[in-house]
């Protein structure tokens, strides 16, 4: 009963598309996907699923429901065998179900693209599947950190490891702002919920404040969500009436990407925006201390990173820890980071400019 309840709701908030299903070559799966896809102009004709209960094909649900199948899993299944394609394509590699769908369509090629660093918390849906058959015959990943977390729970036939679809589509320039400081926000309104022992960017930016005052310097914040007055009210909710931060409004996208690009030195908790500024080579300070359930919900550079500290990282969020870290790093000139950290890194974030690597690939399969 509680299903069926649920299946009511669903369809009851969602709009119906009364178009007939195309064939195409190519399936975009995932609106997320969409909103990538949009950022490369050669990826002209496809056909496109929505998963997130927002759209559903009429036609698609009005046949399902004659030959008695109701779940979610049976109308993506109908969909791709109305489209026929050659490749289906997602950025939502975090969309668990994606890869059981090889299982259904063997002659089909699945492509994955990584859409945000994973973490240990990560781990608890993958191991919900443990159980099933679990494929994909490309899966683009940030780096090798990230093909070894993904190769625990699922085959794929080719691991590319080409960094972040986003960064990969901003150019890399040299920064302009080398003497103050970066902060990139990892708020989300919906976590709050969770407690201070996991919102801990407040606390933080404390700390932070107090350590460019002391260094005569200023601290920018670059914000996470369209939230943005939550967002900047709860940032600065922990700081003195005068103090010396300054929050940026995100604006698009992609506008983050060329706030980084500016400045030499770059601090974050756990945010991907963080791994993605090793690639433009960017000193960085991870200050990975949120917690959930008493425990650190994502550590620094998990799975393959085993220590709790390092000279540029601290998965502890003390004051004697944050500045710690920061003395190290803000001291450092960039030419010895370049030569003592940035090869290092790699292992966890690679670039591929314009993202030629995924084009080949799918101009391959399609043509």
């Amino acid at each position: 009963m509680a299903k069926l309840v649920k299946v009511i709701l669903i369809l009851f908030k969602c709009k119906f598309d009364f178009k007939k299903v195309k064939k195409e070559k190519m399936l975009i799966f995932d609106t997320l996907s969409l909103q990538l896809v949009s950022i490369v102009s050669e990826f002209k004709k496809f056909e496109i699923l929505d998963v997130r209960y927002e759209v559903f094909n009429f036609w698609v649900l009005l046949e399902n429901f004659m030959n008695f199948k109701f779940t979610f899993k049976d109308y993506i299944l109908t969909f791709i065998s109305k489209v026929n394609p050659k490749v289906v394509l997602t950025f939502n590699d975090n969309y668990l179900l994606f890869y059981e769908l090889k299982n259904y369509f063997p002659k089909v090629k699945f492509i994955a693209v990584q859409n945000g660093y994973r973490h240990k918390l990560h781990l608890n849906n993958f191991k919900k599947l443990k159980n099933k058959r679990l494929f994909v015959d490309y899966l683009f990943t940030f780096g090798k950190n990230s093909e070894i977390f993904y190769k625990k729970f699922l085959k794929c036939n080719n691991f590319i490891n080409s960094g972040s679809f986003r960064n990969n589509s901003v150019k890399l320039k040299k920064s302009s702002e080398k003497k103050n400081i970066l902060f990139i926000s990892a708020f989300r309104l919906k976590h709050l919920s969770k407690g201070d022992d996991y919102n801990v960017g407040n606390k933080i930016i404390k700390i932070i404040n107090i350590f460019c005052e002391k260094k005569k310097i200023k601290l920018f914040i670059a914000t996470a969500t369209r939230d943005y007055l939550e967002e900047k009210n709860f940032l600065l909710s922990k700081l003195p009436e005068k103090h010396n931060v300054r929050v940026i409004r995100k604006k698009g996208q992609l506008s983050n990407y060329l706030l980084v690009n500016k400045f030499e030195t770059i601090v974050f908790n756990d945010s991907t925006l963080g791994y993605e500024a090793i690639v433009r080579k960017k000193k960085i300070v991870a200050i990975s201390c949120r917690k959930e359930k008493a425990k650190i919900a994502y550590p620094f550079g998990f799975p393959t990173t085993k220590s709790n500290k390092g000279f540029f990282f601290t998965n502890f969020g003390t004051k004697k820890e944050i500045f710690r870290v920061l003395n190290n790093v803000y001291s450092l000139s960039q030419k010895k980071w370049l030569k003592n950290y940035q090869e290092k890194l790699n292992v966890f974030m690679n670039f591929n400019k314009d993202n030629i690597k995924l084009k080949k690939v799918i101009n391959k399969l399609i043509n």
